[in-house]
């Protein structure tokens, strides 16, 4: 029993209570995102203005249904087909949770409104109950059924177009953190001529990826902290470039270590030495991301996620590298030397 409660057990199995339970209150990332994120203020207006438009419509939202002739003015055939388009939705108003739909034939301020002045464009306004988050598979669905041949149709408005450059800014940083990860991967396997390292790393960057989006997302459920589209994405980012820094730094050191102490010794000397170092550098980080996070700007006062990922991070990765190194020793350096404390030669040859 006195076995399993040595540091480096006791650290693997903390980390792996933390990551189950990360994983378990996780919420759907892109249902959250779409639900709590901070809209522009013009956005927020319109809703506004949108609740006043009768009856009923309050907690709805607003879409745009876009009919235009790439060609030209639009015919009087292209207009009945509108109209029957607009007729055979309104008829399946419950389908699609309409509360209301206005169109060109409707009052004669809407036909002035709702037609362009060249006549190559029709509009319609559709109140939809929906939560933000379903909007986009409304708009979808409303998109198909509106289609009309030789008509280019859509829907669109102000919360989904600001919903679909979110949804691109975070597909970016998906590909800036794979990017990231795959460069760690080389770059550590080249300088330490190890295989192991770098998938520990990986290892790593997958224990602190996961405990940082959880924390950021039940932070924001919780306490109602501010939040932007991207803010998520940037704190996993910086959290997986921390963490190759860090797993560098730790195992450099560890290598350069004096040849006449235990692989256990050095682990920790290791992890001491880190610590003290990376604090120096990393506290001023924090200060500066807590104090924007007073902020009134929506994208500065999101800083703190910047503030969770550094801390996770820093929690994380030095431990689990410390529990790594006690259980692997000079194995981690494979295919390189096994011998402690010789390591001066691996598969790839002399080590300088």
């Amino acid at each position: 029993m006195r076995k399993l409660l040595t540091p480096k057990l006791l650290f693997l199995f903390f980390w792996g209570i933390v990551v189950f339970a990360s994983i378990l209150i996780l919420p759907n990332i892109t249902t959250f995102v779409n639900e709590q994120t901070a809209l522009p203020q013009d956005s927020t207006t319109s809703t506004k203005y949108q609740q006043q438009w009768g009856h009923g419509l309050a907690g709805t939202q607003s879409l745009t249904l876009v009919f235009n002739n790439p060609n030209g003015k639009l015919s009087n055939h292209q207009h009945q087909q509108i109209t029957t388009t607009l007729s055979k939705l309104n008829r399946q108003a419950d389908d699609y949770g309409i509360n209301q739909l206005r169109t060109p034939t409707g009052m004669t301020n809407d036909r002035q409104l709702l037609r362009s002045n060249d006549g190559s464009t029709e509009l319609a306004l559709v109140a939809v109950q929906t939560s933000r988050a379903d909007l986009a598979v409304i708009g979808n669905q409303l998109n198909n059924a509106i289609s009309i041949n030789g008509l280019t149709t859509s829907v669109t408005s102000t919360d989904l177009i600001y919903q679909q450059h979110a949804q691109q800014q975070r597909r970016d940083l998906m590909i800036s953190m794979f990017i990231s990860s795959l460069l760690s991967l080389i770059i550590l396997g080249f300088i330490f001529r190890s295989v192991l390292v770098p998938l520990l790393n990986l290892l790593c960057q997958a224990v602190t990826l996961i405990t940082t989006v959880s924390f950021i997302t039940n932070a924001r459920l919780a306490w109602h902290w501010p939040l932007t589209a991207n803010a998520i994405g940037l704190a996993g980012l910086i959290s997986l470039i921390l963490t190759s820094l860090l797993t560098w730094h730790f195992m450099h050191t560890y290598w350069q270590s004096a040849d006449k102490l235990t692989s256990t010794t050095v682990s920790l000397v290791t992890l001491r030495r880190q610590y003290r170092q990376w604090l120096l550098v990393l506290i001023p980080i924090l200060i500066i991301t807590l104090m924007l996070s007073w902020t009134a700007l929506i994208s500065l006062a999101s800083a703190w996620t910047i503030t969770i990922a550094v801390v996770l991070t820093l929690l994380a990765v030095p431990t689990l590298n410390y529990a790594f190194t006690v259980l692997l020793g000079d194995n981690l350096f494979w295919p390189g030397s096994t011998t402690w404390p010789s390591r001066s030669r691996n598969l790839w040859g002399p080590i300088e």
